[in-house]
């Protein structure tokens, strides 16, 4: 009876596979640069702000943020005296170690509502552009 107590307590606790095995969080590495030259910019500032509305400040360039997984797209706004940004946001994509739950279905809905089902690339670029 205990054999199949602990078993099964072990069961449990290996579902949700891409939670246990990649985590909560996903590291991104923000990138600022010239839309033409393509050469990293200095004295950036920008936040990055989840569907929830926690906003992430970086002030380096290149920057890293510990984001949150399954928020959504990354609201991303940088300034630079002088220069418009280009692009806004940051997507997220399918956590492949998610699909190891396919024959264990129970794991999928702790990643679904851990928010592990998804994540944020390692590397994310803003391009801005001169303004004029």
């Amino acid at each position: 009876m205990i054999r199949n107590i602990i078993l099964l307590f072990t069961l449990v606790a290996l579902t949700g596979c891409a939670t246990i095995f990649t985590g909560s969080t996903s590291n991104v590495q923000l990138r600022v640069v010239d839309a033409q030259t393509n050469t990293l910019l200095d004295n950036v500032t920008c936040s990055i702000t989840d569907n929830e509305g926690m906003v992430y400040l970086v002030n380096s360039n290149p920057g890293n943020v510990i984001a949150n997984k399954g928020k959504g797209v990354l609201r991303v706004d940088c300034q630079k005296p002088g220069y418009v940004q280009q692009n806004m946001g940051i997507s997220q994509n399918i956590n492949g170690v998610t699909f190891i739950n396919v024959l264990f279905w129970p794991g999928f809905i702790v990643d679904a509502l851990t928010g592990t089902i998804h994540k944020y690339p390692a590397q994310a670029t803003i391009q801005m552009k001169k303004e004029g």
